[in-house]
Protein backbone atom coordinates (compact mmCIF):
# COMPACT_ATOMS: atom_id res chain seq x y z
CA UNK A 1 0.00 0.00 0.00
CA UNK A 2 2.60 2.02 0.94
CA UNK A 3 4.77 1.66 -2.12
CA UNK A 4 1.70 1.78 -4.39
CA UNK A 5 0.13 5.78 -2.89
CA UNK A 6 4.04 6.26 -3.10
CA UNK A 7 4.16 6.49 -6.95
CA UNK A 8 0.56 8.37 -7.10
CA UNK A 9 1.18 11.61 -7.90
CA UNK A 10 1.08 14.24 -5.05
CA UNK A 11 -2.21 15.91 -5.93
CA UNK A 12 -3.73 12.42 -6.25
CA UNK A 13 -2.81 11.30 -2.89
CA UNK A 14 -4.53 14.72 -1.46
CA UNK A 15 -7.52 14.13 -3.37
CA UNK A 16 -7.48 10.70 -2.10
CA UNK A 17 -7.01 11.74 1.38
CA UNK A 18 -10.05 14.77 1.02
CA UNK A 19 -12.51 11.99 0.28
CA UNK A 20 -11.41 9.78 2.61
CA UNK A 21 -12.14 12.42 5.43
CA UNK A 22 -15.32 13.34 3.66
CA UNK A 23 -16.03 9.63 3.59
CA UNK A 24 -15.82 9.25 7.22
CA UNK A 25 -17.51 12.57 7.89
CA UNK A 26 -20.64 11.40 5.42
CA UNK A 27 -20.48 8.61 7.84
CA UNK A 28 -20.49 10.21 11.10
CA UNK A 29 -23.26 12.31 9.99
CA UNK A 30 -26.03 9.60 8.48
CA UNK A 31 -25.13 7.53 11.81
CA UNK A 32 -26.10 10.56 13.57
CA UNK A 33 -29.53 11.21 11.63
CA UNK A 34 -30.47 7.87 11.56
CA UNK A 35 -30.14 7.45 15.55
CA UNK A 36 -31.76 11.06 16.16
CA UNK A 37 -34.59 9.28 13.86
CA UNK A 38 -34.77 6.12 15.86
CA UNK A 39 -34.75 8.47 19.16
CA UNK A 40 -37.56 10.17 17.83
CA UNK A 41 -39.32 7.31 16.39
CA UNK A 42 -39.00 5.80 20.01
CA UNK A 43 -40.28 8.85 20.99
CA UNK A 44 -43.59 9.12 18.83
CA UNK A 45 -44.25 5.61 19.73
CA UNK A 46 -44.28 6.25 23.63
CA UNK A 47 -46.57 8.79 23.00
CA UNK A 48 -48.84 7.13 20.80
CA UNK A 49 -49.19 4.00 22.90
CA UNK A 50 -47.43 4.55 26.32
CA UNK A 51 -48.28 7.75 27.51
CA UNK A 52 -51.89 7.97 25.96
CA UNK A 53 -52.78 4.64 27.53
CA UNK A 54 -51.87 5.68 31.25
CA UNK A 55 -53.67 9.40 30.42
CA UNK A 56 -56.85 7.36 29.15
CA UNK A 57 -56.75 5.30 31.91
CA UNK A 58 -57.30 7.74 34.41
CA UNK A 59 -59.41 9.51 32.29
CA UNK A 60 -61.51 6.79 32.51
CA UNK A 61 -60.93 6.03 36.18
CA UNK A 62 -61.97 9.95 36.82
CA UNK A 63 -64.92 9.63 35.00
CA UNK A 64 -66.20 6.69 36.85
CA UNK A 65 -66.73 9.14 39.97
CA UNK A 66 -67.65 11.86 37.71
CA UNK A 67 -70.45 9.42 36.17
CA UNK A 68 -71.78 8.62 40.51
CA UNK A 69 -71.60 12.00 41.87
CA UNK A 70 -73.93 13.05 38.47
CA UNK A 71 -75.96 10.24 39.12
CA UNK A 72 -76.22 10.65 43.42
CA UNK A 73 -77.31 14.44 42.50
CA UNK A 74 -79.62 13.60 40.17
CA UNK A 75 -81.52 10.81 43.14
CA UNK A 76 -80.78 13.77 45.95
CA UNK A 77 -82.09 17.00 43.61
CA UNK A 78 -83.20 16.05 40.39
CA UNK A 79 -82.24 17.94 37.26
CA UNK A 80 -81.97 17.68 33.81
CA UNK A 81 -78.38 18.94 33.73
CA UNK A 82 -77.54 16.13 36.03
CA UNK A 83 -79.80 13.79 34.26
CA UNK A 84 -77.74 14.36 31.00
CA UNK A 85 -74.62 14.51 32.58
CA UNK A 86 -74.74 10.94 34.12
CA UNK A 87 -75.60 9.76 30.77
CA UNK A 88 -72.70 11.52 29.31
CA UNK A 89 -70.17 10.26 31.11
CA UNK A 90 -71.24 6.52 31.12
CA UNK A 91 -71.24 7.12 26.94
CA UNK A 92 -67.60 8.34 27.37
CA UNK A 93 -66.68 5.62 29.19
CA UNK A 94 -67.35 3.41 26.40
CA UNK A 95 -65.12 5.86 24.25
CA UNK A 96 -62.46 5.62 26.58
CA UNK A 97 -62.56 1.75 26.27
CA UNK A 98 -62.69 1.71 23.01
CA UNK A 99 -59.48 3.66 22.12
CA UNK A 100 -57.84 1.69 25.28
CA UNK A 101 -58.79 -0.90 23.25
CA UNK A 102 -57.34 0.37 20.05
CA UNK A 103 -54.11 1.03 21.75
CA UNK A 104 -53.68 -2.58 22.77
CA UNK A 105 -53.90 -3.31 19.40
CA UNK A 106 -51.53 -1.32 17.85
CA UNK A 107 -49.15 -2.44 20.86
CA UNK A 108 -49.68 -6.06 20.50
CA UNK A 109 -50.31 -6.35 16.38
CA UNK A 110 -53.66 -7.93 16.94
CA UNK A 111 -56.77 -7.94 16.01
CA UNK A 112 -58.49 -9.12 18.91
CA UNK A 113 -61.37 -6.82 21.14
CA UNK A 114 -58.34 -6.20 23.46
CA UNK A 115 -57.10 -7.44 27.10
CA UNK A 116 -59.33 -9.42 29.41
CA UNK A 117 -58.68 -6.85 31.93
CA UNK A 118 -60.28 -4.04 29.11
CA UNK A 119 -63.17 -6.44 28.30
CA UNK A 120 -63.78 -7.28 31.93
CA UNK A 121 -64.57 -3.21 31.76
CA UNK A 122 -66.78 -3.36 29.27
CA UNK A 123 -68.82 -6.12 30.55
CA UNK A 124 -69.25 -4.57 33.47
CA UNK A 125 -70.19 -1.23 32.16
CA UNK A 126 -73.01 -3.31 29.97
CA UNK A 127 -74.20 -4.75 33.32
CA UNK A 128 -74.46 -1.34 34.41
CA UNK A 129 -76.01 0.31 32.18
CA UNK A 130 -79.43 -1.29 31.79
CA UNK A 131 -79.55 0.04 35.86
CA UNK A 132 -78.32 3.68 34.76
CA UNK A 133 -81.75 3.97 33.03
CA UNK A 134 -83.79 2.51 36.11
CA UNK A 135 -82.21 4.52 38.82
CA UNK A 136 -82.01 7.60 36.62
CA UNK A 137 -86.37 6.92 35.80
CA UNK A 138 -86.88 6.47 39.26
CA UNK A 139 -84.65 9.76 40.24
CA UNK A 140 -87.21 11.68 37.98
CA UNK A 141 -89.85 10.12 39.25
CA UNK A 142 -88.99 11.26 42.60
CA UNK A 143 -88.69 7.91 43.85
CA UNK A 144 -85.28 8.42 45.68
CA UNK A 145 -85.10 6.09 48.11
CA UNK A 146 -86.04 3.44 45.39
CA UNK A 147 -83.25 4.72 43.08
CA UNK A 148 -80.51 4.97 45.80
CA UNK A 149 -81.78 1.25 46.97
CA UNK A 150 -80.72 0.37 43.21
CA UNK A 151 -78.11 2.23 42.86
CA UNK A 152 -76.62 0.54 46.02
CA UNK A 153 -77.26 -2.79 45.18
CA UNK A 154 -77.16 -3.19 41.26
CA UNK A 155 -74.86 -0.21 39.77
CA UNK A 156 -72.13 0.39 42.43
CA UNK A 157 -70.79 -2.94 42.67
CA UNK A 158 -70.35 -2.64 39.02
CA UNK A 159 -68.87 0.53 39.08
CA UNK A 160 -66.55 -0.41 41.71
CA UNK A 161 -65.14 -3.24 40.46
CA UNK A 162 -64.83 -1.16 37.10
CA UNK A 163 -62.67 1.63 39.15
CA UNK A 164 -60.24 -0.94 40.81
CA UNK A 165 -59.88 -2.78 37.38
CA UNK A 166 -58.72 0.92 35.23
CA UNK A 167 -56.55 1.71 38.35
CA UNK A 168 -54.90 -1.58 38.36
CA UNK A 169 -54.45 -0.88 34.73
CA UNK A 170 -53.15 2.51 35.33
CA UNK A 171 -50.67 1.27 37.33
CA UNK A 172 -49.55 -1.24 34.82
CA UNK A 173 -49.52 0.76 32.31
CA UNK A 174 -47.63 3.75 34.23
CA UNK A 175 -45.18 0.67 35.45
CA UNK A 176 -44.42 -0.35 31.53
CA UNK A 177 -44.31 3.57 30.61
CA UNK A 178 -41.39 3.54 33.28
CA UNK A 179 -39.71 0.74 31.65
CA UNK A 180 -39.72 2.17 28.43
CA UNK A 181 -38.28 5.15 29.49
CA UNK A 182 -35.73 3.31 31.25
CA UNK A 183 -35.16 1.48 28.07
CA UNK A 184 -35.12 4.96 25.46
CA UNK A 185 -32.31 6.05 28.05
CA UNK A 186 -30.06 3.20 27.34
CA UNK A 187 -30.71 3.09 23.82
CA UNK A 188 -30.08 6.74 23.86
CA UNK A 189 -26.94 5.98 25.88
CA UNK A 190 -25.46 3.48 23.11
CA UNK A 191 -26.31 5.50 20.23
CA UNK A 192 -24.14 8.33 21.93
CA UNK A 193 -21.47 5.81 22.69
CA UNK A 194 -21.67 4.91 18.81
CA UNK A 195 -21.89 8.41 17.84
CA UNK A 196 -19.30 9.19 20.03
CA UNK A 197 -16.99 6.20 18.32
CA UNK A 198 -17.39 6.77 15.47
CA UNK A 199 -16.04 10.75 15.86
CA UNK A 200 -13.40 9.61 17.70
CA UNK A 201 -12.39 7.12 15.35
CA UNK A 202 -12.82 9.60 12.06
CA UNK A 203 -10.28 11.83 14.04
CA UNK A 204 -7.93 9.61 14.69
CA UNK A 205 -7.78 8.16 10.91
CA UNK A 206 -7.87 11.38 9.83
CA UNK A 207 -4.73 12.51 12.04
CA UNK A 208 -3.09 9.37 10.74
CA UNK A 209 -3.92 10.23 7.46
CA UNK A 210 -2.49 13.73 7.80
CA UNK A 211 0.90 12.60 9.55
CA UNK A 212 1.44 9.75 6.47
CA UNK A 213 0.55 12.37 3.79
CA UNK A 214 2.97 14.82 5.52
CA UNK A 215 5.39 12.53 6.04
CA UNK A 216 5.28 10.91 1.97
CA UNK A 217 6.70 14.91 1.01
CA UNK A 218 8.72 15.92 4.08
CA UNK A 219 10.93 13.04 3.98
CA UNK A 220 12.10 13.14 0.14
CA UNK A 221 12.06 16.66 0.69
CA UNK A 222 14.09 16.61 3.56
CA UNK A 223 16.68 14.01 1.69
CA UNK A 224 17.35 16.28 -1.39
CA UNK A 225 17.70 19.50 1.06
CA UNK A 226 20.75 17.83 2.73
CA UNK A 227 22.00 16.66 -0.79
CA UNK A 228 21.65 19.94 -2.35
CA UNK A 229 23.66 21.25 0.72
CA UNK A 230 26.42 18.75 0.57
CA UNK A 231 27.17 19.35 -2.80
CA UNK A 232 26.81 23.00 -2.36
CA UNK A 233 29.82 22.39 -0.15
CA UNK A 234 31.69 20.66 -2.71
CA UNK A 235 30.84 17.27 -0.84
CA UNK A 236 30.17 14.97 -4.35
CA UNK A 237 29.95 11.62 -2.26
CA UNK A 238 25.87 11.71 -2.33
CA UNK A 239 23.43 9.99 -3.14
CA UNK A 240 19.67 9.96 -3.19
CA UNK A 241 17.68 7.52 -2.24
CA UNK A 242 14.10 8.33 -2.96
CA UNK A 243 12.84 6.45 -6.12
CA UNK A 244 9.24 7.05 -7.52
CA UNK A 245 6.90 8.10 -10.25
CA UNK A 246 5.52 11.47 -8.37
CA UNK A 247 6.63 14.85 -9.05
CA UNK A 248 9.36 14.30 -6.01
CA UNK A 249 10.45 11.67 -7.92
CA UNK A 250 11.08 13.18 -10.89
CA UNK A 251 12.75 15.85 -8.91
CA UNK A 252 15.03 12.97 -7.50
CA UNK A 253 16.18 11.83 -10.38
CA UNK A 254 16.90 15.48 -11.88
CA UNK A 255 18.77 15.87 -8.77
CA UNK A 256 20.41 12.52 -9.00
CA UNK A 257 21.58 13.35 -12.99
CA UNK A 258 22.56 16.67 -12.23
CA UNK A 259 24.47 15.29 -9.58
CA UNK A 260 26.38 13.44 -12.37
CA UNK A 261 26.73 15.79 -14.73
CA UNK A 262 28.63 17.94 -11.60
CA UNK A 263 30.92 14.94 -10.99
CA UNK A 264 31.79 14.85 -14.73
CA UNK A 265 32.66 18.25 -14.95
CA UNK A 266 34.59 18.46 -12.48
CA UNK A 267 36.55 15.19 -13.28
CA UNK A 268 36.83 17.08 -16.78
CA UNK A 269 38.11 20.24 -15.25
CA UNK A 270 40.75 18.73 -12.94
CA UNK A 271 42.28 16.84 -15.55
CA UNK A 272 42.48 20.01 -17.49
CA UNK A 273 44.03 22.07 -15.09
CA UNK A 274 46.45 18.67 -14.46
CA UNK A 275 47.62 18.55 -17.88
CA UNK A 276 48.33 22.25 -18.10
CA UNK A 277 50.34 22.12 -14.76
CA UNK A 278 52.25 19.87 -16.79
Amino acid sequence: LNQMTKNLKIRSRMLISYFIIVFLLLIVGITSIVMLSQSSQRLQKFYDLQFKTVSLAMDARRTVFSARGNILSTIVEYSDEAYSNALSDFDYLYTLVEELQEIEQKMTGSSKSGSSQLTQVEEKLNQASGYLSQILDLAAQQKDDDALALYKSNYKPYMDANRDILTSLCETSETNALANVEEGKRLAGIADMIVIGLVVAAVVISVILAIFMSDSVRRPVEEMRQVASRVCKGDMNVEITYQSRDELGEMADNLRSMTEVVKVLIGDISYCMEELAQ
